[in-house]
């Protein structure tokens, strides 16, 4: 990435969130200085997007839906923007487009750099740990990529001194990597790829303690369920519901 990343999480971000906002990253020495790797995080405020970046010593790329990158004339300028800060354009609608999307997170990996991802998809209606879709293990078992689980918390703007905007006992703790080498080329299989995801989000419940809800985020923010079905689909962990068998 260019000197405009550089400037913008190093120059801007890093004093901003170290000084200011007073953030800050919990045992990100597990990052190794190069390498391919995965940061899997769960998702509750705005901010946690370029929360890592600014404080990681590496660049990480995140998705952005693919509709910022297309047109011209004031979208072409947010679309330069975004590549420039290492946003990378992901086709969200699913099924087979939604396979291919990943292609230009898996050429990140694949040129040895970070990718940044948060499985829920959306950030949490409500504090919770949601369901993680399985973007994250397709990436893991194409590349065989080391996947850093990342708990957040406190990542909400809450007026602070003056009534400015503070992030004060925001921080985001890094878990060990996990290695899914064992399941590599299984990506096709749908319990493969739910089992390595529900691993994935258990390690990060782990570490933030969240109660668990084994629905996707979006139906509960888009009113799909009511708050009693979704009471309904609380469970200790991930893959508690998970029947046992499935092996490497």
């Amino acid at each position: 990435m260019g000197r405009w990343y550089r400037f913008m999480s190093r120059g801007i971000g890093a004093p901003l969130f170290t000084h200011v906002l007073r953030t800050r990253l919990v045992g990100a020495e597990v990052i190794p200085p190069r390498g391919p790797g995965i940061i899997a995080a769960n998702h509750l405020g705005g901010t946690d997007v370029v929360f890592v970046p600014a404080l990681l010593d590496r660049p990480v790329s995140y998705p952005a839906k693919a509709e910022l990158f297309e047109g011209k004339g004031l979208k072409w300028v947010l679309s330069a923007w975004l590549r420039s800060m290492g946003q990378v354009p992901l086709d969200r609608r699913g099924g087979r487009a939604g396979v291919d999307g990943l292609r230009p997170l898996v050429e990140v990996l694949e040129r040895g750099g970070l990718v940044g991802i948060f499985p829920e998809g959306t950030r949490s209606p409500d504090g919770r740990l949601y369901r993680g879709h399985t973007g994250v293990a397709r990436l893991a078992l194409v590349t065989g990529a080391p996947v850093y689980p990342v708990g957040m918390s406190n990542t909400h703007l809450r007026p602070g001194f003056l009534g400015l905007p503070s992030l004060r006992t925001a921080k985001a703790v890094f878990g060990p990597p996990l290695d899914f080498s064992a399941w590599q080329g299984r990506g096709g299989e749908p319990e493969v790829l739910r089992r390595v995801t529900d691993d994935i989000m258990r390690a990060i419940q782990q570490i933030t303690g969240q109660e668990y809800v084994d629905v996707y985020a979006n139906r509960v923010k888009g009113g799909e369920l009511t708050p009693d079905e979704v009471e309904r689909h609380v469970l200790p962990h991930p893959g508690a519901g998970t029947p046992p068998g499935l092996s490497a």
